[in-house]
């Protein structure tokens, strides 16, 4: 009887804390994976992603409590996000991809969106939303000043102690830890809005809020991403927009901070072309890097780059033909890239240059669109009016950092997809439930719930430590001086793509240790025309010409090869001379003399850069 004594006040306490403890956690997406300095092949972006997924799925410790339960709200957006993940699955059966993993990878990150609106629901009915917001702002605001501290350190070039804790820096460009310039910009964008949020509520001071504002604008005006003038401007009119609908102190001080960073941002463009030579000659006794201070703005890039226009157009275009092709149920999730390559090769295409071929059409609608046809569509469309028309009806204070983040989002997913790392669709989704007011009351018994609710939490965190481990050993096997054999390697490769989700990976690594002969051609010419048809790149288009023409199919490989030079003419001599190494094959042979040929034709006619 004193034991139970004991332990109902300790079991209680603790299901109290666990709302807190969800909250942090979800908080913590918006820090870790982008201070996370680990980024290692095959998957650069895989640690990051990891610990968002992880940090995700526990905060669901939620679903293992009665509470839970009793007070289920489904958030009607989350509806719409599991009818594009049956759209994926439908997909995946009726037109099945090289790899599983086309699919089921996309519908299971749907899934963990699904599970975070759920919980960010349950939060805004535990705390309150204003509660609730601020918290997460002040979780962004901390993020983005750790994110903007290690693009500080690569700006300057400083090692030390600090150089284990931030990633190389790879360009001119500072992108942080999380290793992109585009996203390491969004990031601090994030960051300035939670910042703008906390200061028209009179968090932070003045002082504070605008030294954090400068510095903000001068760090991400060194990321080089012009489409953070795209995220200022954003900023500064939905406050003048909030300010509007409310005319209250609250928007009228998120009207002028948010004017104030636009300008601020403007103004670092021209402080840095001062600054840049002055550090620059400072850094170069104690900096180990010998171009510590070698840097570019945005506005540098704005004047000495194109805008690319015309590439990410030209990718437009082609989701478009792929719209038409497939209008219904599109051309299957994960299948741009291939028709892509197809499409590469039309006359409309041809006088595009491009470094390398893209796997995505960086523009969210385009994806949808190509890959989901009008089904796929329809729901995306449903899903973004249907909330932003209830989101501007039932408007409040918070609800100006919910929108501001997902605007910097969308803006974000018209160039490119944030919303396919797990880290941004995480962020996202917590934002969506929280601003979304219409909902379903659930009925499950608490006890079946529970029950439920644990299963799905150990299968996900079972198939996260699987995952995780066949990744380090992929990671492994890729070493340069990995003291394994070939045969060791292959071995281990093929352990891992038992796992589907990391199964075109580990064939990559495998296709990284065949020896290019006619021993084992059928089973390497299996594995890489599904690495080929997943995501045709450069290296993979020229090795399945290879393989073919090992394969006794001559006709195919000429034909793939004069696909190939005309989609990566740059790879082309490269790859001349590495047949040139392979011609005691004599299969090779009339590849390397038609290869060579085609080579001559190039520079001759000055289609070779």
């Amino acid at each position: 009887m004193l034991n139970r004594q004991i332990n109902i006040p300790f079991a209680v306490a603790s299901i109290r804390w666990i709302p807190y403890c969800s909250l942090a956690l979800i908080g913590l997406i918006g820090i870790l994976p982008f201070v996370n300095p680990h980024h290692s092949s095959p998957i650069v972006s895989f640690c990051s992603e990891w610990l968002a997924i992880f940090l995700g799925m526990a905060a669901g410790v939620a679903l293992l409590t009665r509470q839970f339960w009793l007070h289920l709200v489904i958030p009607k957006t989350a509806i719409y996000l599991f009818l594009l993940a049956v759209i994926f699955a439908i997909q995946g059966i009726a037109f099945p991809g090289p790899y599983t993993a086309q699919w089921l990878i996309p519908t299971l990150y749907l899934g963990w969106a699904i599970l975070l609106m759920v919980l960010a629901v349950w939060l805004r009915q535990s705390f309150g939303k204003e509660k609730t917001v601020e918290t997460l702002a002040w979780f962004l605001v901390v993020g983005g000043l750790l994110s903007a501290f290690t693009g500080l350190v690569q700006y300057i070039g400083f090692g030390g102690w600090l150089g284990q804790y931030v990633a190389f820096k790879q360009t001119a460009a500072i992108h942080g830890n999380v290793a992109q310039s585009n996203h390491f910009a969004n990031h601090i964008l994030l960051a300035t809005a939670g910042l703008c949020y906390l200061y028209s509520r009179k968090r932070p001071s003045a002082v504070l809020a605008i030294s954090l504002l400068i510095f903000f604008a001068l760090i991400v005006s060194l990321s080089t991403s012009r489409a953070a003038l795209l995220y200022a401007i954003a900023l500064c009119a939905l406050s003048v927009a909030g300010y509007l609908k409310t005319r209250d102190a609250v928007n009228s001080r998120l009207c002028l901070i948010t004017i104030f960073f636009l300008a601020a941002y403007i103004g670092a463009q021209y402080l840095l072309e001062q600054i840049n030579p002055w550090l620059m000659e400072l850094a170069k006794d104690w900096s180990p890097n010998n171009e510590a201070v070698v840097q570019s703005t945005a506005l540098e890039k704005f004047s000495k780059e194109p805008l690319g226009l015309e590439v990410r157009t030209s990718e437009w275009h082609k989701a478009w033909l792929m719209f038409l092709d497939a209008p219904v149920f599109g051309v299957g999730i994960g299948n741009y890239a291939w028709h892509s390559l197809s499409y590469q090769t039309l006359p409309e295409f041809s006088g595009i240059e491009k470094l390398r071929l893209f796997s995505h059409s960086h523009n969210l609608f385009a994806q949808v669109i190509a890959e989901t046809g009008v089904a796929g569509l329809m729901i995306l469309l449903l899903l973004l009016v249907g909330w932003v028309k209830q989101f501007y009806r039932h408007w409040t204070q918070p609800d100006w950092l919910i929108a501001a983040v997902l605007l910097v989002i969308f803006i974000h997913s018209n160039f490119e997809l944030p919303l396919w790392y797990s880290y941004f669709l995480g962020i996202a989704a917590i934002m969506i439930g929280l601003g979304d007011s219409r909902f379903l009351d659930v009925k499950i018994a608490p006890r079946p719930g529970q029950i439920g609710g644990g299963l799905v939490l150990l299968l996900g965190f079972a198939l996260l430590g699987y995952t995780l481990l066949g990744f380090s050993n992929l990671v492994h096997i890729s070493l340069p001086y990995s003291l394994l054999t070939p045969q060791e390697k292959k071995d281990a490769a093929l352990a891992v793509a038992n796992n589907p989700l990391l199964a075109p990976y580990a064939e990559l690594s495998l296709l990284a240790v065949t020896p290019i002969a006619k021993v084992g051609i059928k089973e390497n010419i299996a594995i890489s025309t599904r690495a080929y048809r997943r995501n045709p790149d450069a290296n993979k288009v020229y090795m399945q010409t290879t393989f073919l023409a090992l394969n006794n199919q001559p006709v195919e490989a000429n034909e793939l090869l004069h696909r190939a030079a005309q989609v990566y003419p740059d790879h082309l001599p490269q790859y001349v001379e590495q047949l040139k190494k392979l011609r005691r094959e004599p299969d090779l042979v009339p590849l390397y003399q038609e290869a060579s040929r085609l080579l001559r034709k190039m520079k001759k006619n000055g289609t070779q850069p």
